[in-house]
């Protein structure tokens, strides 16, 4: 039986009092345009992904987590061109991920976090057409994906550890290309679905050798595909939906084995479930996104009554009340699900978009046993969220686009501290995020660099000007920055190697040039001319002037009201 958990109504915890803090890595295609980061993976102490600028079109980025550590790591196809890297996956304590240098194709690449070296593995197909690989997966001391070499198609293909010459595992079709698929370690094999030259797409094992690389079960006979995909681990053993005759894509669960292969969605009616995608599993839970009709159970409270209609009272005259358990059935749009250990425990985790609606869930991403993905609410747009597999515990945590606009969250991935997504934000388009474990709402990072810049905040939202760099102090070298209030949750960030050994904020506000200068020989760090919006390093304390590493740093439009809590020391 299928059973709602919780009551599912979001309008009874509004997800506005759960919004996080985020901030906005960098904005890397100025302006509106989207820079797109992808394929976003932690490696070291940093992050490597794709983006786009306006310049070097797509290519391998990276990043530390702030504007200054947010630079393109290698241009591999020179100029506007575009290399695309995709498939970024760990072996042999390098990433290996497939790009086109624009004279041999897409081909296979790895990279040790310097550009210097980021180069290419090997040329698969000879020439400048592509091989194309795709679907990388580690196993033992071997790399395994799908590529081309322009005779038997996409085929199984296997990199041994500190090799420079791929190898055909096998031409698992020889009529066509098998194309391997969404390549998965389980019991040290990989698992993948291919198109075999008497079946149709189906579930295919390998443990690197040719003799080892077989059909495991044919789910949908006679040729028609079970095209399984969405592999995950769960519960030690491996699901992965696929087409049925009847009821659409389901759940499937496997050992390892034909015999230890089948279905698991309860298929009581074709309304239960008939649309399965998107399988992800936390330690505890197995999650995807479905529509479908779940019981749930309330209880009835009844008076009781004679056969005249009149109430029947207790001893004490009370009416006395008769408890009925009613069970009905109750449709949903697409939302998330979760199985916990059996399909007896199939249930809706939380009807976010309530009623017949949809908040279709994407981007499914365990991190840290913890399970976030995107979604719309029908109010905030489609946001990110989180979920720990109660109704309770999945709430929005961003509203970045405000109101009901997408910011669309996708590629989440674990950072060095925290967790990164690109999202979309008016007037800076699709660029790198990071969600801030504090806070109550958005906020965007603006870097102050070298100084004399002209900054702005945006208007409802939090903005955190950064002042990193040093030597930029004094008139010629402050940065201007319009727009900043408080009230929004603006501050300003003052790193300790541009501001030396601060290691509190002491502010004090004066109003006119006098009080500036009396204030210079007093004990502060931080001195805001407010009638002009100018802020000061005090580095000498109760010493004559501002010291040889400060001065005057920002100049603040409408001289808006500061207290220490608009500062932070990073």
């Amino acid at each position: 039986m299928v059973t709602s958990s919780g009551n599912g109504d979001i309008g009874e915890d509004d997800p506005d009092t759960e919004t996080f803090s985020t901030t906005l890595i960098k904005d890397i295609y100025k302006g509106k345009k989207n820079s797109n980061p992808s394929e976003l993976i932690q490696y070291k102490n940093g992050l490597l992904f794709a983006a786009e600028n306006s310049t070097k079109g797509i290519e391998l980025w990276q990043s530390q987590g702030s504007k200054a550590t947010t630079s393109i790591l290698k241009d591999i196809n020179s100029g506007e061109n575009s290399s695309i890297p995709s498939g970024f996956t760990p072996f042999d304590k390098e990433i290996y991920f497939s790009a086109n240098d624009g004279d041999t194709g897409v081909e296979l690449w790895k990279t040790d976090g310097s550009s210097k070296g980021t180069q290419r593995v090997a040329d698969i197909r000879r020439g400048s057409s592509s091989s194309s690989p795709s679907d990388l997966a580690a196993l033992d001391n071997q790399l395994l994906f799908s590529a081309n070499n322009g005779n038997e198609g996409y085929e199984l293909w296997g990199l041994a550890r500190g090799s420079k010459n791929p190898k055909l595992i096998k031409d698992i079709n020889s009529n066509i290309s098998s194309s391997p698929k969404e390549l998965t370690s389980f019991n040290q094999k990989i698992y993948f679905s291919a198109e075999g030259e008497v079946y149709g797409r189906e579930l295919w094992e390998t443990d690197g050798t040719k003799e080892g690389t077989k059909l495991v079960v044919d789910i949908n006979p006679g040729g028609f595909h079970g095209n399984p995909m969405d592999f995950t681990v769960y519960n030690e053993r491996l699901y992965f939906t696929a087409e049925t005759y009847a009821g659409g894509r389901q759940v499937w669960s496997s050992d390892g084995s034909k015999g230890g292969t089948q279905k698991i969605s309860p298929l009581v009616s074709p309304s239960i479930l008939p649309n399965v995608e998107k399988l992800t599993s936390t330690k505890e839970q197995l999650f995807f996104s479905a529509r479908g009709s779940a019981d749930e159970k309330r209880i009835e409270l009844t008076p009781s009554v004679d056969e005249n209609g009149n109430p029947i009272l207790d001893n004490d005259g009370n009416p006395i009340i008769t408890e009925e358990e009613v069970i009905e059935s109750k449709e949903f749009g697409r939302e998330l699900w979760s199985m916990r250990e059996n399909p007896d425990t199939i249930s809706v985790v939380k009807d976010i978009n309530p009623g017949t609606a949809s908040s279709n869930p994407t981007a499914l991403t365990s991190i840290n046993d913890i399970l976030y993905f995107s979604a719309n609410d029908g109010r905030h747009g489609e946001e990110l969220w989180v979920s720990n597999g109660t109704s309770e515990g999945t709430f929005r945590l961003t509203d970045i686009n405000k109101g009901s606009k997408n910011s669309s969250p996708r590629d989440i991935s674990e950072g060095p501290d925290g967790i990164y997504f690109s999202a979309i934000k008016d007037k800076v388009g699709r660029e790198l995020w990071r969600l801030n474990e504090e806070g109550q709402s958005a906020t965007r990072i603006v870097n102050a660099g070298k100084g004399k810049k002209k900054l702005r905040a945006l208007v409802d939202n939090n903005d955190e000007f950064r002042f990193e760099l040093a030597s930029q102090f004094g008139k010629s070298k402050a940065d201007q920055i319009t727009g900043f209030s408080a009230d929004e949750g603006d501050k300003l960030a003052l790193s300790t190697n541009a501001f030396p050994e601060l290691s509190d904020i002491n502010l004090v506000t004066v109003s006119s040039k006098r009080q500036l200068k009396a204030q210079r020989k007093l004990p502060s760090n931080i001195i805001y001319h407010e009638a002009k919006g100018k802020l000061y390093f005090d580095q000498n304390g109760t010493q004559k002037g501002f010291g040889e590493e400060g001065g005057l740093f920002a100049i603040l439009k409408g001289g808006p009201d500061l207290t220490e809590s608009s500062f932070l020391i990073v």
